[in-house]
């Protein structure tokens, strides 16, 4: 043996002491496999937010514009259609305001029939 002038209970503990590292190795291996695995799942719960949130995205701006031509095509009803296009464009009262008084002095784009 190389141990020589080891003691057998110092051998004991040096035994112990390796199975107690063995373990703690174990216990960190598992522990690193479970952060894994749960950053894999959070990284896919994003990938699926940042897809849903695209398609949202897009259909907002669909619904946007569809409100807009609407808007633009219907000379008669820009007045019922106004509230509509101010909340999807999150206009201020005073932005809703100066629209109404110049569709009221027909001095505005707005205001014209194109058809």
């Amino acid at each position: 043996r190389i141990w020589t002038g080891v003691s057998s209970g110092e051998i004991e503990q040096m035994r112990s002491h390796i199975q107690r590292l063995q373990r703690m190795l174990r216990d960190t291996e598992m522990h690193e496999r479970k952060l894994k695995d749960r950053e894999k799942g959070l990284s896919e719960k994003v990938d699926a937010l940042e897809r849903s949130l695209a398609r949202a995205e897009s259909g907002q701006i669909e619904y946007q514009k569809n409100v807009f031509v609407k808007y633009m095509e219907n000379v008669t009803e820009q007045d019922s259609l106004l509230p509509v296009v101010a909340t999807v464009l999150k206009l201020s009262d005073q932005e809703v305001e100066r629209i109404k008084k110049k569709r009221a002095d027909g001095s505005s784009i707005f205001s014209l029939n194109f058809l």
